[in-house]
């Protein structure tokens, strides 16, 4: 899909997917930052990215506010009025500090307003909106350059309602009040770190040199990341098995462009009955007759740690390896990392390419900080 399109359409599985790679320790860190987070309690989860944790609307408005001007940040501050349940704090503001980076904010605006990707200028005012567990709180933030509105929707005994949705009960409001302070909106021009080049259609990343699919699109300057998902690999003409060198001999040998995704996607697209990366020679003299085997975590281990992190080591022959902690597919697949985890008991498992399964039970506490 578009990479526009989760954002817009609020997809938690991208969410929470983009989470687990940056990781919740330094995502919290960044919304203490913004002023989202004000008191962090407990351990952060993977629920924090879809809203697991209590903002003021003031506060929320103040970062959605940051991404209007380019990615500088100014605390809110109250110019009248006031409330006793927690408004914005009269000695707020300040200086700006930069929260964004320009080009992150030119990509997320244009997604919430809806401009078709590398237009010359941005249309519109920029929504997002969002929905509280159980429907107890809807909310809205709209902005242009020039203003940002926050509405709020919600009862005050904290009591939900079906007709409690950030799209249905506080969006129209905050659009309506934008639309009187600023009915034409001069978005700037796209920042310098953004340029146009080619990219994998499948990726959306720098187009690498074999990527079947390459079309027109935008690349960030200072992200040298290319494709690498799509490979150049040798298999049996006959049977579509992967050969290496040592399994090649006396084969009739076809060169393909293959897929190589992260453990995750290609778990997703398997258990959808999409065609994975195809299982090494079964013959090969370079696979060992065993599976892997967990070095680290022990059987049985209990760990402790400040961070909720585990080591994980596995011995293995195959190069490609899936991890799966309580049923859940990881994004690591190398055969050595360390595993940010909450504290509890956990299973972790690790399958090879071909369909090898090793699995551990253990247990982990949070240690002192």
């Amino acid at each position: 899909m578009p990479p526009p399109t989760p954002l817009r359409k609020s997809y938690n599985l991208t969410a929470v997917r983009l989470l687990r790679r940056a990781g919740d320790e330094r995502f919290l860190k960044f919304l203490v930052e913004a002023g989202i987070v004000r008191r962090p309690g407990g351990p952060p989860g993977l629920s924090l990215i879809l809203g697991a944790s209590e903002v003021r609307l003031a506060d929320l408005a103040a970062a959605y506010a940051a991404l209007a001007r380019g990615g500088a940040m100014r605390a809110p501050r109250m110019l009248a009025g006031g409330d006793a349940g927690g408004g914005a704090d009269g000695n707020a503001g300040g200086g700006a500090r930069a929260l964004f980076t320009p080009e992150a904010c030119h990509l997320v605006s244009e997604a919430l307003t809806g401009t078709p990707p590398g237009a010359a200028r941005l249309d519109g005012f920029a929504c997002k909106t969002g929905t509280s567990w159980g429907r107890r709180d809807a909310w809205a933030i709209a902005y242009t350059p020039r203003f940002t509105v926050g509405v709020w929707a919600g009862n005050f005994s904290g009591e939900g309602s079906p007709s409690l949705v950030g799209g249905e009960a506080a969006r129209p409001c905050a659009i309506e009040v934008l639309s009187w302070l600023d009915p034409r909106p001069r978005w700037p021009a796209p920042p310098p770190g953004i340029g146009p080049g080619l990219v994998c259609a499948e990726t959306g990343l720098a187009a690498g040199a074999w990527c079947p699919a390459k079309v027109k699109g935008r690349l960030l300057a200072a992200d040298n990341r290319a494709c690498e998902v799509h490979e150049r690999r040798a298999v049996d003409a006959a049977s579509g098995a992967l050969l290496c060198s040592e399994c090649m001999a006396g084969r009739e040998v076809a060169w393909r462009v293959l897929a190589r995704w992260p453990a995750d996607i290609e778990a997703y697209l398997r258990a959808r009955g999409k065609p994975g990366l195809p299982a090494h020679e079964g013959s090969c003299a370079a696979i060992a007759p065993g599976g892997p085997l967990f070095a680290s975590p022990a059987p049985g281990g209990r760990y402790a740690s400040a961070g909720g992190a585990v080591a994980v080591k596995v011995l293995a022959e195959s190069a490609r390896l899936f991890f799966f902690l309580d049923g859940v597919a990881l994004p690591e697949e190398g055969d050595e990392f360390v595993l940010a985890i909450a504290p509890g008991r956990h299973v972790l498992a690790c399958s090879d390419a071909e369909g090898r399964t090793a699995k551990v039970s253990f247990e982990c506490v949070r240690g002192a900080e």
